[in-house]
């Protein structure tokens, strides 16, 4: 975990009122914590045998305050999800939102304010018996986050019912609004290519038409510096974006991935092979 630069009387107090971010113990779908409320939310009213159904950690953020993406940044740390499940059930990987930047103080952490929702796929199996409920249960453990940082933890349970059908369920919307914000790959017509040049990448995407403003969300940590300012260069078929190097990587990478954000909203993730200066 990469938790902020604090100095020793705050992180004493941080370390006190951790204590206090510790959801009740028993389980439940939502949970009240410092400054969030977390829930446990399904896209459909039940289970059917064999087919999938999508599940959802949705935080509900105090005004100010964050959470992490995947690559926090600067500092922090992102949620981490662990599924009990009944025998049979799998449950695939997070499916995390494009996030946003956010300066704090002096750093720019990748993360979430407001309203987000963490998706994932679960796939029943097909011996599953209409009549049964399945209880569902995540522990779910996070950093949320403002001038301080706050851990939080709850233990979450959901109930669904096996039927041999279902229909959308209240919080449908919510986790398809979530889904539609997770970045696709870039379409096959794109190139992306980087140079390492002294203390810089220069990652050109080509789009196929001129992109005036983009920003780059590096997928891995301490590759680029995320607080250093990105500078971006329309083209006349994509965009350029020249990129600080961290003052903590020791190589370059062998490809540089990230997630753009474009002008216009749309998010995709990007590999782009590094070549060293003058290549």
């Amino acid at each position: 975990m990469r938790y902020p630069r604090i100095g020793i009387g705050l992180l004493t107090a941080l370390l006190t009122m951790s204590l206090a971010a510790r959801a009740d113990a028993t389980p439940r779908d939502q949970v009240r914590a410092l400054h969030t409320t977390v829930q446990l939310i399904a896209e459909r009213d039940a289970i059917v045998p064999g087919r999938s159904v999508w599940l959802g950690v949705r935080f509900v953020l105090e005004p100010g305050w964050h959470i992490y993406w995947l690559n926090p940044g600067d500092s922090g740390s992102p949620p981490t999800i662990a599924w009990r499940l009944p025998p049979g059930v799998a449950a695939g990987p997070i499916e995390w939102p494009a996030p946003e930047r956010i300066p704090v103080s002096s750093l720019v952490n990748y993360g979430y304010d407001g309203d987000v929702v963490l998706a994932t796929e679960l796939r029943a199996p097909a011996r599953l018996k209409a009549g049964e409920t399945m209880v569902l249960g995540a522990g779910v453990k996070w950093l949320v986050c403002q001038e301080v940082c706050v851990p939080g933890q709850a233990d979450l349970e959901l109930p669904l019912p096996v039927e041999p059908s279902s229909r959308p369920g209240p919080s449908a919307a919510l986790i398809a609004r979530a889904r539609a914000r997770v970045p696709r790959e870039a379409p096959a017509g794109w190139k992306a290519r980087a140079r390492a040049e002294g203390d810089f990448f220069v990652v050109s995407i080509e789009t196929g038409r001129s992109e005036r403003e983009g920003v780059f969300f590096p997928l891995e940590v301490s590759q680029i510096n995320d607080s250093a300012p990105q500078r971006v260069t329309p083209l006349d078929r994509g965009l350029r974006f020249t990129l600080r190097k961290s003052n903590q990587l020791i190589a370059a990478p062998a490809t540089l991935r990230g997630v753009v954000r474009l002008s216009d909203g749309r998010t995709f993730v990007v590999a782009a092979p590094v070549a060293q200066g003058g290549n």
